[in-house]
């Protein structure tokens, strides 16, 4: 897809399904081909799992999606959101900030590698 140039941006646990032991993307519906690398849209998606980018109206890149992965990695790793706040726009703020903790109990048993992963894909201004 990321070859291709589409991002998807509306990755969230609802959209992935497991099927014969594969991994699938559903739910195109807010995916968009970019130009020249970028795209300038609305906010699409949950706010739960949108890119600061997305949040602050910034153009969107491949990027954007990729820090929903980390998002959504930190979920299936942990059962908590990141970012989630008690309405959207507390959670976009949260979002628009990029702090989270793997310091939380729940990260306890994760390996230094998962937390090294997810650090790599939750960067504020990815290059």
């Amino acid at each position: 897809m990321h070859d291709k140039k589409i991002a998807h941006l509306d990755l969230r646990p609802e959209t992935l399904l497991l099927h014969d032991d594969r991994l699938r993307i559903a739910d195109f519906g807010q995916s968009r081909r970019l130009i020249r690398g970028k795209i300038m849209a609305d906010i699409v998606g949950a706010p739960e799992f949108v890119s600061p980018e997305i949040a602050a109206g910034h153009p969107i890149t491949l990027a954007s999606d990729m820090w929903s992965v980390g998002t959504l990695t930190y979920v299936l790793l942990s059962g908590c959101s990141p970012f989630l706040g008690d309405n959207d726009q507390e959670t976009l703020r949260n979002v628009m900030t990029g702090k989270y903790s793997l310091e939380i109990p729940e990260f306890e048993a994760v390996s230094s590698d998962a937390k090294d992963f997810l650090s790599k894909l939750l960067v504020l201004e990815p290059t």
